[in-house]
């Protein structure tokens, strides 16, 4: 094959390529190499490898190369930092060149698997999801058939007793706990993605306009919130009820993330596809297609925001960032429940000091327009 040839393909290949001698040096390098070194190919040839490696990744690969030099065929995985200021997760593998049984050079491969590595997380953390809602919906449906017994006996003890007896007194508390417990069921249900929807068209923006008036005295005079929807805000197919609730459950979440007051934002508006860092998502049971249109309602707040290992958590029933016996832990398991549901999608973006907002992608109602159009 000609040298011009060769070259074509060596710097057309998605990874890095470098191939040093016993010395260390390099005598070749590709075009991926020179942008992800931000060095010229020119400038990469005849130098030591640790002249443009950052210090913190080549003590990593030094080791590695060192072994490849022993006769050793050496692969790892690692989280690099390189001089283009990129952080990639890398497949890397160091071989020896063998001639005539001796090493005379080390060939160094590196590929970014950083998107792989991405969808392997997400599609793990959609199969514990997953997990998680099918235990919780069958304990859900074991405790609401034991609450319909005591339902029902409560009811017969009711009628039995004569009127303006003691007894009564205690038969009100325990039916009011049995309520209380239907409605975590409800909740649990919810998260599992197994409570009956009444899916309609409805205008987002008129729903959480009346849902902000209601809930605003609750939220607190020393919190604002504010409301902006799109126009030409396309109707939406949900849940009227459940979308309330979700709203509420964010904006409770929101207030107590401000405990000195702070400002609510809820922004409504046309989403035409998913954004770029949702497309291609694996989530178990999703039935989205990449083309199709949703109404993006968001909720944000400039409290104090969440760290990223807390954040991989927040949708699992019973887990709270809140002080003990300040949250549930099932405020956003509803809300994750109901909107993957109905059909739609859940983010969170948060970081520690920089507030969170919640973007909840409602399907556009069909009749509104041919989604992907």
């Amino acid at each position: 094959m000609p040298e011009s040839d060769r070259l074509l393909v060596t710097d057309n290949l998605p990874f890095l390529a470098v191939y040093t001698d016993p010395d260390r040096i390099v005598r070749f390098a590709n075009e991926t190499a020179a942008a992800w070194l931000v060095t010229p190919v020119q400038d990469l040839i005849g130098r030591k490898l640790g002249e443009f490696h950052l210090p913190e990744t080549f003590d990593t690969l030094l080791a590695c190369i060192e072994r490849a030099f022993t006769g050793e065929i050496v692969h790892i995985e690692e989280h690099l930092s390189y001089p283009d200021g990129e952080t990639r997760d890398v497949s890397i593998t160091f071989a020896p060149h063998i001639e005539n049984g001796a090493v005379i050079g080390c060939f160094g491969m590196a590929l970014d698997v950083s998107e792989q590595k991405a969808l392997a997380s997400q599609l793990q953390q959609a199969q514990k999801m997953e997990a998680i809602g099918q235990l919780t919906g069958g304990i859900a449906h074991d405790f609401n058939n034991l609450l319909a017994i005591i339902q029902g006996n409560l009811a017969l003890l009711d009628r039995a007793l004569p009127d303006g007896s003691e007894l009564s007194q205690f038969v009100t508390p325990a039916r009011n706990a049995v309520r209380r417990g239907a409605s975590l069921t409800h909740r649990l249900l919810a998260f599992a993605r197994r409570q009956n929807l009444i899916l309609a068209p409805h205008d987002a923006a008129s729903l959480v306009g009346d849902m902000v008036e209601f809930m605003r005295p609750g939220i607190g005079e020393d919190i604002e919130i504010s409301v902006a929807a799109a126009p030409d805000l396309w109707r939406c197919t949900v849940d009227a009820a459940q979308l309330e609730q979700a709203l509420l459950n964010l904006a409770n979440n929101a207030r107590d993330a401000m405990e000195s007051g702070g400002r609510i934002e809820i922004t409504l508006a046309n989403a035409p596809r998913l954004p770029d860092d949702l497309v291609g998502e694996v989530e178990t049971g999703d039935t989205r297609t990449d083309d199709q249109d949703f109404v993006r309602l968001s909720v944000g707040d400039d409290g104090g925001g969440i760290s990223e290992d807390m954040g991989e958590r927040i949708f699992e029933p019973f887990f709270t960032t809140k002080p003990a016996g300040k949250g549930s832990g099932l405020g956003l398991s509803m809300v994750y429940g109901f909107v993957k549901q109905s059909g739609g999608h859940i983010t969170v973006r948060s970081a520690p000091g920089a507030g969170t907002r919640v973007d909840l992608f409602l399907p556009r109602h069909l009749e509104d327009g041919t989604n992907g159009a």
